[in-house]
């Protein structure tokens, strides 16, 4: 509290400093930041702060045509005559020329005080004259300073109330060099001349210039450097660093970037920026033709790709990445800036860094101040030496409550002292009081060790700085007992917080030695629990986060488990394995067996014996089972360094439970094992805080790989040829093989021995699908040049034309239109040579190959089948029933477009003889068929007995399979039968109340006639019948006529038929609402009475549902683009409707739903308008004038802030003394706006996630 009010007395002693003209600039400014606009300041010259003498001091000028008077005062002993003689000449038309009845207000801000009777005296003065009086004394301008608008203290009054965040490039380098942690600054960087002229590049073209690299690579380093030949290139430009302190700098945004120039803006370690970020790109989007904003920013390669996803939305960027320093570079950087040359030395730092620059440099400060390379044989004696060198941390470290407070907020991540029932764990967990925990922050925040927001929140500074202060208290100066905390948070609740806590710190500094600290206390409450009874998933979630201290009770806890299980027979041939490999997750157990991959050969065995064994105790373990061989368990990038050790096991394991394919259960699971083992390339995801870092890999082609490869191919021999593993065996092949040139040569050519003896040893030539792999392996290796020579000789034709159809375009290079010609006409030369005897052979192996390819190949097949039956047809027609009888054997599983047979029948037998035919048949399509029939009847042949037969036909379909697809098939019709499409179309209306699809080709007949009298040209003896079919498709498919062409053609003929359809959406809908489907019905808004329709409209859908937060009306206010005209139309709509219901304030409200669909300025103009009719203060605070629905990314808070200011806008409206009420309510809601972006702030800072 002393500091705000020693604040506070700063501005109030620098604004008594002020003389009248500087005074009146500062007032006007802050009058202007508070919304008022169009300032005219008649008491001031143009160019000075000298004073003038006029009435009033300020002139603003609203809207809607009255004025506002402004008046200023220094005078500290304001007396009452004086204001009162100032508001005499305000009042005074001879003076002003203004006539009272147009001044609305007369605002006085003053540097005195009044009592309440002169306040009151002066205030009546003004209501006489129906005109209101606002006051403002030193107190009002300098809290609103203060708080509001911070930036007018550092302009007016020179008191720097801003962050600090903000700042020039030699402020930067000073407040980084500052930063103990941070590698400095150096005038001469090294190694990034190469980089500078791609930079000064990006930025010529480009408004968003990204640096990435890993921590530590020298990113900032590269970044001020060019920000400096920049300057010296361009010295009009205005430059700015962004310094980031965590702390909210919205104000400072519009302070610094408000004026007119060429603005160059560093941001380093954007990521970091969080809701800040927010706010300086909302901001720079919304500039002006006379400033142009470039940006270079920093970031993490951890961040880079959601905030690129980011910048996409907003602006074109360009990236730099910046690479490690190799060993020739690291060498010349600590010989020439650290003057280090023993070899010995710049050996290990070359180890321990790998070329990080930053690391190089503590290394080398370390070997520097010891002189001893012992010093750099320990990653933790590293971090000892480097941070004990500072004084800010070795006062922590030498003090016992520091310590246990910074172990505190380390270990909570973020304090928050509002969050009482935290504070209350802490004081009775720690034994330390509210008083001691808030004097350690104070010693904390002096050392510059912590963030703090608002006094309230409180995290650690840097997240390496943190596990180190952590890892102090906890194992070095034990205040933090580690019992004291299992007890605490080993909960459900609260055990991922420690465990976040103690890993970083157990992979940072003596591994053994803090394992040998935790394990017994680790094993004894694990003791504890068991003992006690917990939940069997309690337990799991504390073996899980402690597994790595008590390995062995974790495999007996799960050994008891398996144990408990109940032992039953499961048909595993009727259990569903096609399922995606990423669902599964979330299963404690396995998840608990999986994270054994870290531990050693041994027990990792154990755990996958025991995650096999219980699979096949439940089909429910299939899926998460699986998860973890393919996630958690599969392979990591440096997998091939230890041997493929993990899945080696895994494999093995699998491979042994098999017993040659006699184990169903296993050999499935094979399978899936294996064509994720088989890929090339692979993915591995790590997660740090709330990113996500995918990294895709591959293995070198070295003996390891090919060994773990062989043994999935081997095993494929005995698998190939058995008869439960044909269809994987084909799938895992022809996955395989459509994948080798994504694979690469390398890893082709290794797996070629073993496909050579799958090939010569296992495949039968005999075998269709074998000889359709061979044919695709061999003309992919072939187009990798990897093969000169035929596999196998003779390949049948038909394999021929099943083989990869992408491939031989290729080769033959043809467009796609005449590649299917010359596909086609092979078809056809292949089916011309197969004879009858050979038709039942060819049609068995087209059902194997249709059964092992799983529908892969059934489009083809039919197309070949098709070609078959049509050139067999022709070519032996006496023996077409024989034909037709063979294949329909098989119809069960290819159901052929039976188009060819038809049509060629036509040719052979005619007409008559093939409708006979099809009536004799008896099979599953044959009502398809004879849809065929009359879709291809020669319309030559057709008379009024055919037109009769297609009716009754169409009567009588059951299947819709069998539904004409286009109805315009009648055409032909339509001569011998004048009503054959209503007729057929009521039959179809009338089949849809069992399946609403038999309505499909008339909804598509409608498609093609949107025009109202082409629809009555089929309908024109019953049109009923169109209203019908529309209402029943609109509430099948309600993406039906969604340009509403169709629905606005009907209504010119039948109006009232649009509260039908009205009717017909709201029985569907249980709630209305803007997802609503219903056809559009933009076109209301070109009617000449639009007015009077769209207000019956809106009456309707009210008196349906009485809710303004959205629904299908609003749909009429969004538009993708919207004219001038359709703006006008609405603004007159809306006013209009209002002033016709003025006193149905429920309605009014239905209607000011639709604000949140305009612009601001068209949201302001219709509430004046309501103000203009009606004034009731209870309908006025039921408006919402905050979106009822968001949708952002980020922060909250440049929304917010952006509904605030639009608050603000209203308030200058609001100054008539019969709106008082309404301008007391707004001013209620700008103060509501202005706390919830203060929690959202606080909310920002409190989610920062720092690495």
């Amino acid at each position: 509290m002393v500091t705000e009010m020693a604040t506070i007395n700063q501005i109030k002693a620098k604004l008594l400093e002020l003389e009248g003209g500087a005074f009146q600039r500062l007032g006007d400014h802050w009058l202007h930041k508070r919304g008022y606009e169009n300032l005219n300041a008649i008491g001031m010259t143009q160019i000075s702060n000298k004073t003038k003498t006029g009435t009033p001091d300020t002139l603003i000028i609203q809207n809607n045509g009255k004025y506002i008077f402004v008046e200023y005062t220094t005078q500290q002993l304001t007396s009452r005559k004086k204001l009162e003689t100032d508001i005499d000449k305000c009042l005074n038309p001879q003076k002003t020329g203004i006539p009272l009845e147009n001044i609305s207000e007369i605002i006085i801000c003053y540097l005195g005080t009044l009592t309440p009777e002169d306040i009151y005296i002066l205030n009546e003065k003004c209501i006489k004259q129906n005109i209101i009086l606002s006051l403002f004394n030193i107190d009002a301008i300098a809290l609103s300073i203060q708080n509001s608008y911070p930036v007018l203290a550092k302009e007016y009054l020179s008191l720097p109330l801003d962050t600090g965040q903000i700042l020039s490039i030699e402020e930067f380098i000073k407040k980084y060099n500052y930063n103990k942690f941070s590698t400095p600054i150096i005038d001469s960087p090294l190694f990034l001349d190469e980089y500078f002229h791609q930079g000064i590049e990006a930025l010529l073209n480009q408004q968003f210039l990204l640096i990435s690299g890993e921590a530590g690579i020298g990113k900032t380093q590269y970044s001020l450097s060019l920000l400096k030949k920049l300057q010296t290139s361009y010295p009009d430009k205005k430059i700015y660093c962004i310094f980031n302190k965590g702390e909210s700098f919205l104000d400072e945004i519009t302070a610094y970037f408000s004026e007119p120039g060429d603005y160059l803006i560093f941001i380093d370690d954007i990521n970091r920026l969080n809701s800040n970020l927010d706010y300086l790109l909302h901001y720079l989007v919304e500039n002006d033709d006379k400033r142009t904003f470039k940006i270079i920013a920093t970031i993490r390669n951890y961040a880079k790709t959601s905030f690129i996803t980011k910048i996409k939305q907003i602006t074109t960027y360009q990236e730099i990445t910046l690479a490690k320093l190799d060993k020739e570079q690291l060498s010349t950087l600590l010989k020439k800036i650290f003057n280090i040359h023993h070899l010995d030395y710049l050996q290990r730092i070359w180890e321990i860094t790998k070329g990080n620059p930053r690391l190089a440099v503590m290394a080398a400060k370390i070997a520097l101040r010891e002189q001893n390379l012992s010093a750099l044989y320990n990653i933790a004696s590293l971090y000892d030496s480097y941070f004990s060198h500072y004084h800010h941390v070795q006062i922590i470290l030498d003090n016992k409550k520091t310590i246990l407070t910074s172990g505190i907020i380390s270990l909570f991540r973020v304090i928050d002292f509002k969050n009482e029932q935290q504070i209350q764990s802490i004081q009775q967990i720690f034994n330390i009081t509210l008083d001691e925990f808030r004097d350690n922050i104070s010693i904390l925040t002096h050392n510059e060790l912590i963030d703090v927001f608002e006094n309230e929140i409180i995290k650690i500074a840097d997240q390496v700085l943190a596990t180190y202060l952590l890892y102090h208290a906890i194992f070095v100066q034990k205040v933090l007992p580690f019992p004291i905390l299992l007890e605490y948070f080993s909960n459900p609740q609260k055990i991922g917080l420690l465990n976040d806590a103690i890993v970083p710190i157990i992979n940072a500094f003596d591994h053994k030695s803090i394992l040998n600290q935790i394990q017994p206390d680790i094993k004894s409450y694990y003791t504890k629990i068991l003992s006690n009874q917990h939940s069997q998933e309690d337990i799991l979630l504390y073996l899980n986060k402690f597994w790595f201290a008590i390995p062995t009770q974790c495999l007996m806890f799960i050994k008891d488990i398996l144990d408990k299980q109940e032992k039953i027979d499961i048909n595993w041939h009727t259990v569903d394995f096609d399922f995606n490999t990423s669902n599964g997750q979330g299963n404690l157990i396995f998840s608990l067996l999986s994270k054994f991959r870290h531990s050693n050969k041994d027990e990792l065995q154990l755990a996958i014996n025991l995650s096999l064994d219980l699979l096949a105790t439940s089909d429910d373990f299939i899926k998460p089972a699986v998860y973890e061989f393919t996630n958690t368990l599969s392979f990591k990038h440096n997998d091939h360094e230890i041997g493929y050790v993990v899945q080696n096991i895994i494999l093995d394991s699998i491979l042994s439970r098999t017993h040659q394919g006699d184990n169903y259960l296993y050999t499935k699971l094979f399978f899936i094992i294996a064509a994720y083992y088989l890929k090339a390339e692979f993915s591995e995801f790590n997660a740090e805080g709330k990113m996500v870092n995918i990294m895709r890999f591959r293995f070198p082609t070295n003996q390891p790989l090919k060994e773990i490869r062989g043994k999935i191919f081997k095993q494929l021999t005995t698998l190939v040829n058995h008869a439960d593993y044909q269809v994987e065996s084909f799938t895992l092949l022809s996955d395989y093989i459509a994948n080798m040139k994504f694979n690469g040569g390398k890893i082709v050519q290794l797996d070629m021995p073993y496909m050579w003896d799958l090939i010569s040893s296992y495949f039968n030539k005999n075998n269709i699908a074998h000889c359709l792999l061979i044919k695709n392996y061999q003309d992919q290796l072939r187009n990798m040049h990897l093969l000169s020579t035929q596999l196998i000789d003779n390949i049948p034709a038909i394999v021929q034309l099943l083989a990869d159809s992408h491939q031989e375009r290729a080769e033959r290079k043809l467009s796609y239109e005449d590649y299917q010609k010359y596909r086609r006409n092979k078809i056809q030369k292949y089916t011309g040579t197969i004879t009858i005897n050979e038709l039942n052979y060819f049609l068995q192996q087209c059902e194997h190959l249709s059964v092992v390819s799983k529908q892969h190949k059934q489009y083809q097949l039919r197309e070949i089948i098709s070609s078959c039956l049509s050139n067999m047809i022709t070519s032996y027609p006496h023996h077409y029933p024989r034909i037709i009888y063979t294949y329909l054997q098989y119809d069960e599983l290819f159901s052929i477009n039976p188009y060819y047979i038809i049509t060629t029948l036509f040719k052979i037998c005619g007409v008559i003889e093939t409708k006979d035919f099809i009536d004799t048949l008896e099979h599953k399509n044959k009502e398809a068929w004879l849809t065929t029939y009359f879709e291809h009847y020669p319309a030559e042949n057709i008379n009024e007995k055919v037109a009769a037969q297609l009716l009754d036909h169409i009567g009588q379909l059951t299947q819709i399979t069998a539904v004409p697809n286009d109805l315009n098939l009648l055409d032909k019709y339509q001569p011998f039968h004048t009503d054959l499409y209503l007729i057929i179309t009521k039959y179809l209306y009338a089949k849809s109340r069992q399946d609403m699809r038999f309505l499909e080709p008339v909804a598509r007949l409608f498609d093609q006639n949107k025009i109202y009298n082409q629809l009555l040209v089929y309908y024109k003896n019953d049109s009923e019948i169109i209203y019908q079919c529309y209402l029943a498709i609109l509430n099948y498919n309600s993406y039906f006529d969604d340009d509403g062409q169709l629905l606005k053609n009907l209504l010119e003929n039948n109006p009232a038929f649009f509260y039908t359809v009205l009717d017909s959406i709201l029985q569907k809908s249980t709630r209305l609402s803007y997802d609503t489907k219903i056809p559009c019905l933009k076109f209301l808004w070109d009617k000449d009475n639009y007015i009077q329709d769209i207000e019956q409209y809106a009456l309707y859908i009210y008196q349906k549902d009485q809710s303004y937060f959205g629904g299908i009306f609003h749909k009429l206010f969004i538009h993708d683009e919207k004219t001038d005209n359709l703006a006008k139309k609405q603004h007159n709509f809306i006013t209009q409707t209002i002033i016709n219901n003025i006193d149905n304030d429920e309605y009014i409200l239905f209607i000011i739903g639709v604000l949140d669909y305009l612009s601001e300025d068209e949201k302001l103009n219709i509430l004046l308008v309501l103000l203009e009719y009606n004034q009731n203060i209870n309908l006025f605070k039921r408006i919402q004038f905050s979106p009822l629905s968001r949708s952002w990314s980020g922060s909250l808070v440049p929304y917010l802030e952006k509904e605030k200011q639009f608050l603000l806008k209203i308030l200058p409206y609001l100054n008539k003394i019969t709106l008082l009420n309404h301008k007391a309510y707004i001013e209620e809601l700008i103060s509501h706006k202005e706390q919830e972006i203060e929690r959202e702030k606080k909310r920002d800072f409190v989610d920062m996630v720092y690495y």
